[in-house]
């Protein structure tokens, strides 16, 4: 989904799509490729800025989210390794 939307932005000028959910990292990667390609890289940043006119945006759910240190420390104790939240809720890797 994620090649075929990038794809038809390319062929497409006046195609705007967006990508619901992600949850892999080579989706993230493609996106990445097509952003750098598109010159939104700000190299200084090593961040992404987007104008306003993107064609191709994209969203990841908060359980898909790569958790901070304190998310990790809540997740995985002495007790139960991981909790079962750890299980149900993966980051996206």
């Amino acid at each position: 989904m994620v090649r075929r939307t990038i794809q038809k932005a390319i062929t497409d000028s006046s195609y705007r799509g967006h990508i619901h959910g992600i949850s892999l990292a080579e989706s993230a990667e493609l996106l990445r490729d097509y952003y750098r390609e598109q010159g939104y890289e700000d190299t200084l940043a090593k961040n992404y800025t987007l104008p306003d006119k993107i064609q191709v945006t994209a969203s990841i759910s908060l359980r898909h989210a790569l958790w901070c240190e304190k998310d990790k420390k809540f997740l995985h104790t002495k007790d139960t390794y991981p909790k079962p939240l750890g299980m149900i809720t993966p980051p996206i890797r």
